[in-house]
């Protein structure tokens, strides 16, 4: 799948993949979250950032994910919060 056919608010900044090579999830630099094959918890695209999300992170533990912002923030989605440095 892609994004080609949807108006996106902000570009696509990472694509975090599945542990078990069956899914992704394609990553907005405003924290929207665009899943395929892979399940879908939440994200920031409502959210007022100080800082654009620069990456996404799978978590093959609990199969969530981390979304992380350029001044450290991280956002996390049936992932473990491990702190931040924002």
């Amino acid at each position: 799948g892609s994004t080609g056919a949807e108006r996106l608010n902000k570009p696509i900044v990472g694509l975090a993949a599945l542990s078990s090579g069956s899914g992704y999830r394609l990553i907005a630099s405003d924290g929207g979250v665009f899943t395929f094959r892979a399940p879908y918890y939440g994200s920031t695209g409502n959210i007022r950032l100080n800082s654009p999300i620069i990456i996404g992170l799978d978590d093959p533990a609990t199969n969530g994910y981390w979304l992380i912002a350029s001044d450290g923030g991280v956002f996390t989605y049936r992932a473990p919060f491990y702190g931040s440095a924002a």
